[in-house]
């Protein structure tokens, strides 16, 4: 799953995997930005309502801008959450706007990539 190409990640599987979720409702309505900087990296906004919707493009009213690396973002997938805080806290993952969403927003998508963990240990 590491291996992934961003883009299939984020436009394609993380929509699948949640589209029929329960935990996408208790998401917080809005649109997050992710800037993803570095090779394979670019802009992607996520939009939650009714459901999640991933383009690759900026958008101007983002409730919240995630930025981090490329690398960082991949090693997040098998990641604990602990390797969340630690990132957050040496300053490797940036947040901007509105921090109470993108923490709603992050324990959703943490769920996704102990899902995705879970299926790559299986598969060995």
């Amino acid at each position: 799953m590491e291996n992934l190409p961003i883009r299939e990640l984020l436009e394609n599987k993380i929509p699948q995997f949640l589209c029929d979720k329960p935990e996408i409702k208790q998401c917080p309505k809005g649109i997050l930005q992710l800037n993803l900087t570095g090779k394979g990296g670019g802009v992607w906004t996520i939009k939650f309502d009714e459901g999640v919707k991933v383009t690759n493009e900026e958008t101007d009213c983002a409730n919240c801008t995630i930025i981090m690396s490329t690398s960082d973002f991949k090693k997040l997938i098998p990641a604990s959450q602990m390797t969340w805080a630690k990132m957050f806290l040496d300053g490797r993952i940036d947040f901007s706007g509105d921090l109470e969403s993108a923490a709603e927003t992050g324990k959703i998508l943490y769920k996704y990539f102990e899902s995705l963990k879970s299926m790559a240990q299986a598969s060995h």
